[in-house]
């Protein structure tokens, strides 16, 4: 699912406390860093469902039968972790295991997990 928002333009140095609950904010965030990989178009898409599907882009979206947490839903992942933290991690794995967004929503459409 797609949601349609007002790209905002943050601060260089984003404070997790400020985007906390805000999935706008969340994606906003994650889309810029997204951007500076080049995962624009459709991998950005593909990685805006992802993410969504996993979170619903909710930094503290906790998972209630494993360790997964946050965002991306990285098992092993502390609650206290930061939106900075949460996005390097989440889109390093995806680039080292799927090499782009949308090969990892592919596997996701798959198995229901990436």
């Amino acid at each position: 699912m797609f949601i349609p928002i007002i790209l905002l333009t943050l601060p260089p140095a984003v404070m997790s406390e400020q985007i906390k609950e805000s999935p706008v904010l969340s994606r906003t965030y994650v889309r810029q860093e997204a951007e500076d990989k080049g995962w624009t178009g459709n991998q950005w898409s593909c990685l805006d469902e992802l993410v969504w599907r996993e979170s619903r882009w909710k930094i503290s979206a906790d998972n209630p039968n494993s360790s997964a947490y946050g965002l991306f839903q990285m098992l092993k992942t502390p609650e206290d972790t930061e939106i900075e933290e949460q996005t390097e991690r989440g889109l390093r794995y995806i680039e080292h295991r799927y090499n782009e967004p949308c090969s990892a929503l592919r596997h996701h459409d798959r198995k229901n997990w990436y």
